[in-house]
């Protein structure tokens, strides 16, 4: 509707002009005669009155009906066109007769409520592991999941360093983080303990940990990640996955090694090539992107315990289905026990919502670090 000769701008026109709009409105309230438009729709001048009449009429929104009467009468009423499109002009009217007052006034419109998240979260060992290495955290602002990585020492240490850490840091904002640079120094600063904790025990040389998370600041939100821990945003009714693994076979299918269908099977799937392990270049090698938050989005991070085993369309089902984010996460851990995961499982999934008074801070751990007596510190805040 943009080019000046498009059709649309003609109707367009013909419908929304002032008059049109008026004329529309009042036959939507009931039919009436032509004496009855012109009281109803107050200011308007019989020409002005017959023109817009004959132009609705013409594109088909209003019906000239002649009645057999003595004397003549002629009633006008809005063909099934004419009450489809006024259907869609009175809620138009509605915000302008509310609205009317304080615009005209100058009152300046109230600025918009921050967006924030409702979630839901869950992580299980599974049954066939005896330890969970993953760990969660989750709030109104931001939301994380940590796996410590598969065949390095202490992978529970690792995840439950990281997000005890970055939690307690987060705690000065309750959970809010206003930008990519101070992300990025949170996860610095939460992998140098990794490296601390090294130098401290010696037996725990080697661990690591993969990390996804959404941290808004209540317009947009920043999607970080290192590994092959996920995030998907589910939005009218589609999955899309949101980041892309740090792996060996994803360098392998880039590259032309493989095609797409060996990578579910592939030996060599479960090899990151990124993680967060104490190493300066760990946290530097982070991925982050800012994505626009949209109410009504839901968004999911899950440790790969769920998509190494749950087709990726049964997620999306499920995700859709459930009525809350803690039925969804509760439901996706079920599914992953079904489908007889053979990992740890941990997920967060988190509802785009207005914020519209500061909601309490009450941030919730999952996995190793809810085992962490450091994370009841937190949950006091």
């Amino acid at each position: 509707m943009l080019p000046s000769e498009c059709p649309s701008r003609i109707v367009l026109n013909h419908v929304t002009s002032t008059w049109g709009v008026l004329v529309l409105v009042a036959l939507a309230r009931s039919d009436l005669r032509w004496g009855e438009l012109r009281r109803t729709v107050q200011g308007i001048s019989e020409k002005m009155l017959a023109q817009t009449l004959r132009t609705l009429e013409r594109d088909g929104f209003v019906l000239r009906t002649a009645q057999p009467t003595v004397p003549p009468r002629v009633d006008y009423s809005l063909t099934g066109r004419g009450r489809e499109v006024t259907a869609h002009l009175l809620p138009l009217m509605q915000w302008i007769a509310g609205n009317a007052d304080d615009i005209l006034t100058g009152v300046p419109p109230a600025p918009p409520a921050p967006l924030g998240f409702a979630t839901g979260q869950a992580s299980i060992s599974g049954d066939y592991r005896e330890g969970n290495e993953d760990s969660l955290y989750a709030s109104s602002w931001s939301a994380f999941v940590a796996d410590g990585v598969g065949g390095h020492a202490a992978g529970e240490v690792a995840s439950a360093t990281v997000a005890i850490r970055l939690a307690s840091m987060l705690d000065a904002t309750e959970g809010r983080l206003p930008g990519e640079e101070r992300l990025r120094e949170l996860v610095a600063i939460a992998n140098a303990d990794l490296a601390l904790r090294v130098r401290m025990d010696s037996a725990l040389a080697g661990m690591a940990t993969t990390l996804v998370g959404l941290f808004s600041g209540g317009e947009q939100v920043l999607v970080a990640h290192t590994g092959d821990s996920r995030a998907y945003r589910l939005r009218d009714g589609g999955l899309a996955q949101v980041t892309e693994d740090d792996s060996l076979v994803r360098e392998l299918l880039a590259s032309g090694a493989i095609v797409e269908a060996e990578v579910a099977d592939h030996p060599l799937r479960s090899v990151v090539t990124h993680v967060l392990g104490g190493d300066p270049e760990d946290a530097a090698a982070l991925h982050v992107s800012a994505e626009q938050l949209r109410r009504g989005d839901r968004w999911l991070l899950a440790s790969d315990g769920l998509t190494d085993y749950v087709p990726i369309l049964e997620v999306a089902e499920t995700l859709e289905a459930a009525d809350s984010p803690q039925d969804a996460a509760d439901a996706l851990v079920a599914l992953a026990l079904r489908h007889r995961a053979r990992d740890n499982v941990s997920v967060v999934v988190a509802d785009v919502v207005e914020l519209t008074e500061p909601p309490a801070y009450h941030p919730a751990f999952g996995g190793s670090a809810a085992a962490d007596p450091a994370s009841s510190r937190a949950l006091e805040a």
